[in-house]
């Protein structure tokens, strides 16, 4: 009879301890997954704050150079296509952020700069073309600049 007891609590506190470790080993690998997803939820944050700063710090420093031609624009200078062509050559970037700039008052083209990349297009009117409309709308209701795009590569109709 002692045997036979003695092989249940053998049996019972064998079970325990398997139990015990069991649950302790299976806590810890719990702890270490969600860790681990923690740590790719960090570098997926760190790489999307990273990548928004870099792209903000692009727009900033177009927007800044742009500024200095509404500056010109607003003061009412007459710009000649030599000095529109250098301020805009200023602002291009190696990236291709900017593919093309122009001036547009009352909506009409009248001058522009887009490199070698697209045709000439002076003379466009932008509020009769339907890509470009809801923007010359927006610039001439706001009476600022506009920055937009990206539009696909096509010759504007006049």
């Amino acid at each position: 009879m002692k045997k036979v007891r003695t092989k249940r609590r053998a049996r019972l506190w064998s079970a325990i301890v398997f139990l015990i470790v069991f649950l302790a080993t299976n806590g810890g690998m719990h702890v270490m997954i969600l860790n681990r997803e923690n740590e790719e939820k960090m570098k997926a944050e760190y790489t999307a704050e990273i990548t928004i700063g870099r792209i903000e710090a692009q727009l900033n420093k177009h927007l800044s150079k742009t500024e200095l031609m509404k500056q010109v624009i607003e003061s009412g200078a007459t710009v000649s296509d030599e000095q529109f062509y250098l301020m805009a050559g200023f602002m291009e970037h190696e990236s291709g952020a900017l593919e093309g700039i122009g001036l547009a008052p009352d909506g009409i083209l009248t001058q522009y700069y887009a490199g070698e990349q697209i045709p000439d297009i002076t003379g466009a009117d932008l509020f009769a073309d339907s890509k470009c409309r809801d923007n010359a709308n927006l610039a001439k209701e706001a009476k600022k600049y506009v920055v937009a795009g990206a539009f696909e590569k096509r010759d504007i109709e006049s």
